[in-house]
């Protein structure tokens, strides 16, 4: 691979993280479905580090439209929102936006080096991860924490009970013999068809939901600022990003619930609005990197870029993710052959600072998009994903009846959990690993019987 074509990778996802960071309602799931289908050219590793390079960028600006236009950007920056609610002064603002990126910087360089740390820890034994008995107990832990989403049991329940009935729809007898009967009940027994699924479930909703959600401001102009003031929450970025970097490993938490836990370890009695921001921001810049450690090393999605990412790439480039690809040699012209974990922290640490120095500045820029309806952004979204939508519908090879089924099942409980605000992440979960989790199930009961 050409060394400029990496470069034009690591820029896109700047660019892209940029986007999804700062707009409401543009999720980092439905970014990476909008930009999949782009870098289709490149390969396996090289799509692997845009994604990491591309969930990091989102978290260090998903907390710039908090600040800046009251709106939280990304679900991990809403205690950010809520401890800005009472900035509008640009001098408030600069210092809140600095704080939150060196906070960022600092977490985002913690995550790194633990993420060098672990690979070279396992370098010669990373194998053990993929263990029955590491398996079924870091499974038993996704299904107690998915159960347990939003204190919604029953809810949660129906939902892992419908995911895992139609993962292994095919191996059901009574199932089967329904599905030769009926031609539109076969929806989920292709890879292709589970991506329709979580394409209906969360980015087709996005066409139904209000996107005018910026408030319009007044200009201010540009108040120059020290960064003494900003320095000064280095022990409080160090303790929360260590203390995110932790929680990222812990499946179905993942960077919202690291950057609310912290904020909440902050707030206390009396609330100190920087102090929690910085607490947030530390937190979800380091867990961003440790929660894709499973899916890297054990090949286990747990997220919903992860489910997305993993069906994707087994369905157009034929292989699923394993620790064979992070340890494997890849080959940049002018570099020579580096590991491919080794590329892909370096990228990080160039994509951090970078995402540093632009979001710490970003006040000029605030000023200029201010002026930009909302709607434009919302309209132009929404184009691109009902021509998306569109276009794998028209490649798929299901039937018209399991397609309109298929739309209309998935997109219904994606618009329903939107207007109710209800987590339905135990669907894509138990319908992406429902199969695999009663394989290893049942393995291990054998094993210990």
């Amino acid at each position: 691979m050409v060394i400029t074509d990496l470069v034009l990778l690591l820029g896109w996802a700047v660019a892209l993280g940029a986007v999804v960071g700062l707009l409401p309602g543009l999720s980092p799931l439905l970014g990476l479905i909008l930009t999949l289908p782009m870098i289709a050219w490149a390969p396996v590793w090289a799509i692997l580090i845009f994604w990491t390079c591309y969930l990091t960028v989102t978290q260090y600006y998903g907390s710039v439209g908090a600040i800046l236009f009251k709106v939280p950007g990304e679900t991990s920056s809403i205690p950010a929102l809520t401890a800005s609610q009472s900035i509008t002064g640009t001098r408030g603002i600069i210092r809140s936006l600095r704080v939150t990126a060196f906070s960022s910087l600092i977490a985002g360089i913690i995550g790194i080096v633990g993420f060098a740390v672990l690979t070279m820890a396992l370098k010669d034994s990373w194998s053990v991860l993929f263990r029955t008995s590491v398996t079924v107990t870091f499974l038993a832990l996704l299904l107690i924490l998915v159960l347990s989403r939003q204190g919604a049991w029953i809810r949660n329940v129906l939902l892992v009970v419908v995911g895992t009935a139609l993962a292994n729809l095919g191996d059901m007898p009574v199932l089967n013999q329904l599905c030769g009967q009926l031609a539109w009940t076969c929806f989920t027994l292709k890879p292709t068809d589970v991506g329709l699924a979580i394409i209906c479930l969360y980015a087709v909703p996005y066409l139904f939901v209000n996107t005018d959600h910026f408030d319009s401001r007044s200009n201010q102009s540009h108040t120059d600022l020290g960064w003494g003031s900003t320095v000064r929450f280095w022990p409080v970025a160090v303790r929360h990003g260590l203390l995110g970097w932790l929680m990222g490993f812990v499946p179905g938490m993942g960077v919202t619930l690291s950057s609310n836990a912290s904020a909440a370890l902050e707030t206390g009695s009396r609330p100190r609005r920087l102090r929690v921001m910085a607490a947030a921001e530390s937190a979800n810049n380091s867990s961003v990197i440790s929660c894709t450690v499973p899916f890297l090393f054990i090949g286990l999605p747990i997220t919903g870029t992860e489910l997305l990412l993993d069906n994707w790439l087994l369905v157009n480039q034929g292989t699923n993710v394993d620790a064979h690809i992070l340890y494997g040699p890849v080959t940049l012209q002018a570099l020579g052959s580096w590991p491919m974990w080794t590329v892909m922290l370096m990228c990080l640490t160039m994509v951090s600072v970078l995402c540093f120095y632009l979001t710490s500045r970003f006040v000029s820029l605030y000023l200029i998009l201010n002026r930009i309806p909302a709607r434009w952004f919302g309209l132009m979204i929404k184009l691109c994903v009902a021509a998306f939508t569109w276009l794998l519908i028209s490649n798929s090879d299901l039937t018209a009846t399991s397609t309109v089924f298929t739309i209309v099942f998935f997109t219904s409980i994606g618009v329903w959990a939107q207007k109710k605000g209800h987590d339905v992440v135990a669907l894509p979960i138990s319908l992406m690993i429902g199969s695999f989790a009663i394989e290893k199930f049942l393995i291990a009961y054998q094993l210990w019987s």
